[in-house]
């Protein structure tokens, strides 16, 4: 596909502001995509400090280049956690009081085939039963993921 290909998605999308949208999202379906919250200057810039930083400590180099705690590294890392309608529905899902725990950036060479959709952390073991009932459960871990 070429770049300039307009991309469709499979899965509903949000917009930015529609922190309504994005939080009834994340409690139903598990996930919110807000397509463009980035720039193209933005994404070039974001790139541009992958591709400076250094692996050291617990980082893991392969067909991903796995970097942890960025926002230490570099100023363009930091700019990403404070983003308005990103940290919204982070405090509308958890609330103001939520704070962050990491910072993670990979970098995907050929040859790597991706994740498969998985749960780092499960914090509240939930009985199967429970799956039809319709009380929500509170959300204490995200991640929002830039794709670039």
């Amino acid at each position: 596909m070429p770049v300039d290909a307009a991309f469709q998605y499979r899965q509903r999308t949000f917009a930015l502001d529609d922190l309504e949208g994005t939080t009834k999202a994340l409690h139903e379906d598990g996930f919110a995509l807000i397509p463009g919250v980035l720039s193209p200057e933005e994404v070039q810039n974001v790139r541009d400090a992958i591709d400076r930083l250094e692996p050291f400590g617990n980082d893991h180099m392969g067909l991903t280049e796995h970097y942890k705690c960025v926002f230490n590294r570099d100023r363009t890392f930091l700019d990403l956690i404070d983003r308005e309608g990103v940290v919204d529905l982070a405090e509308a899902t958890m609330g103001a009081q939520c704070h962050i725990i990491g910072e993670t950036a990979w970098k995907s060479h050929p040859g790597h085939n991706g994740w498969q959709p998985h749960t780092d952390h499960t914090l509240v073991t939930v009985p199967p039963e429970t799956a039809s009932d319709p009380k929500s459960f509170p959300i204490y871990l995200c991640t929002a993921h830039y794709y670039l």
